[in-house]
């Protein structure tokens, strides 16, 4: 999973099939942590490596295969490096995809760099992870609504920083901290890449769309309702929508806000006649997602009813099918 876009000159592009759980996703930590193991003691010899790997993917592995969600990001060779890294800080993992990615999103802007020079991020420092976060959050949508390929040039990119810093209250730095984050972004917390010539991206869609629903969430709630109206048909958005659930609902506790989402779901009119029920779909898997007990009773009602009624194929006034069948 990943982006598809123009091939650079001279080069193929190729899609990695993805792992299978569980031999491939074992083999993959079992050489991945032997390989760990070596580059802290180049003077460990293998079998000790290995037999050290050994345990620790005898641990990790049961919690990788536990949960579907987590099982479905382990088949992604580079979500799996996350997850292990996740296993080494944090000592579990989370079983919600939203944990996860927020875990990982702050491992990227704050633990690696301080992992690899021993310092901590000067922009860190002066901005802190929650305003990073603010920043990087518009900058998703900015990109996930804009450019479905998922790039940018590089004068796009700081084009719409400035505008953001602005909004964020920065607006007589802005041109500095711009210049400081796109270099930060790209060079040092990783969230940012070149992905051809001169054309910058997230490093992967996953974390486009978990900044993309990060800044969802940080709507008021008409703002979100005009999101969901404008998007939810979209195939692309569905996930991010699910994520923006889970951030209100799981991440944030905000019981009444994930309520009002996930009934703005149900309200949605589908412009598309092939989508008719469609609405109680996804609003049924936002709450499974974010878990039920996370919105209210009314709302876990009003969801059932509406996924009966989808699925019986009745008229919610009436209690007879719908003529014609929907």
């Amino acid at each position: 999973e990943g982006y598809w876009d123009e091939a650079l000159h001279g080069f193929s592009h190729v899609q990695l099939s993805p792992l299978s759980p569980p031999d491939e996703v074992r083999e993959f930590l079992l050489r991945w942590y032997a390989a760990h193991e070596r580059a802290h003691d180049e003077s460990l010899p293998p079998e000790i490596a290995e037999a050290r790997a050994g345990e620790r993917v005898a641990v990790l592995l049961p919690s990788v295969l536990e949960w579907p969600s987590v099982r479905r990001l382990a088949t992604n060779p580079l979500l799996l490096t996350i997850l292990a890294l996740i296993y080494e800080n944090v000592g579990r993992l989370p079983n919600r995809r939203i944990k996860l990615y927020e875990i990982a999103a702050q491992t990227l802007i704050e633990s690696w760099r301080q992992a690899q020079t021993g310092m901590q991020s000067e922009l860190l420092a002066e901005l802190g992870e929650e305003a990073v976060i603010g920043v990087m959050a518009p900058l998703a949508y900015w990109l996930h609504q804009d450019h479905p390929g998922g790039t940018a040039s590089f004068e796009e990119w700081q084009e719409r920083l400035l505008v953001v810093l602005e909004e964020e209250g920065y607006e007589a730095e802005a041109a500095e901290i711009a210049d400081r984050f796109l270099r930060h972004a790209r060079y040092q917390a990783g969230l940012l890449a070149e992905r051809g010539l001169g054309q910058f991206g997230f490093f992967h869609l996953t974390f486009e769309e978990y900044l993309a629903a990060r800044q969802i969430a940080r709507q008021r709630a008409e703002g979100r309702r005009e999101i969901l109206k404008t998007h939810w048909e979209e195939a692309r958005w569905q996930e991010v929508i699910l994520l923006a659930a889970g951030q209100l609902g799981i991440v944030e506790a905000r019981r009444y806000d994930a309520s009002d989402l996930v009934e703005d779901l149900l309200k949605m009119e589908p412009q598309d006649p092939a989508n008719r029920g469609r609405q109680a779909v996804l609003a049924g898997r936002a709450l499974v997602d974010i878990d039920p007990r996370s919105v209210t009773p009314q709302t876990r009602r009003w969801v059932r009813d509406a996924l009966r009624q989808t699925m019986q194929d009745l008229h919610p006034d009436t209690g007879r099918p719908n003529a014609p069948p929907r």
